[in-house]
């Protein structure tokens, strides 16, 4: 008597003709009234120290509801640190945003809250 077959096992995949279709839903899709986007500058230097960050146009900006450096949050967000047993080790704190220094291409610098997706982009 042979044993079915489970890893391997071609299963019918049920989800395909929605999503060939276009007509497949996801969580982005949804509309809830008062929802608010984020969108992250991020830097484009893979070491670079920060100066400044000039704010003021984004801020006055139409739709645009906060924009955050990290300054903004030193107050309200601790550093996260990883924590190892190895000797000697020293953990490096990590932000949600740079501060002082951008230590890789992609790191966010400034975050931007808006009431659409587009407008935090933009």
């Amino acid at each position: 008597h042979a044993r079915p077959k489970i890893v391997g096992a071609r299963i019918k995949r049920t989800e395909d003709p929605r999503l060939l279709r276009g007509t497949g839903a996801f969580a982005d899709d949804r509309q809830v009234p008062g929802t608010l986007h984020v969108a992250f500058r991020r830097s484009e230097h893979s070491h670079a120290r920060i100066k400044s960050i000039d704010c003021a146009a984004a801020r006055k900006a139409a739709g645009v509801v906060a924009v955050l450096t990290a300054e903004d949050l030193t107050a309200t967000v601790m550093p996260l640190l990883a924590t190892s047993r190895m000797k000697g080790y020293h953990a490096t704190p990590i932000l949600p945003l740079a501060r002082g220094k951008v230590r890789y291409v992609g790191e966010p610098v400034v975050g931007i809250v808006a009431h659409s997706r587009y407008l935090a982009e933009d």
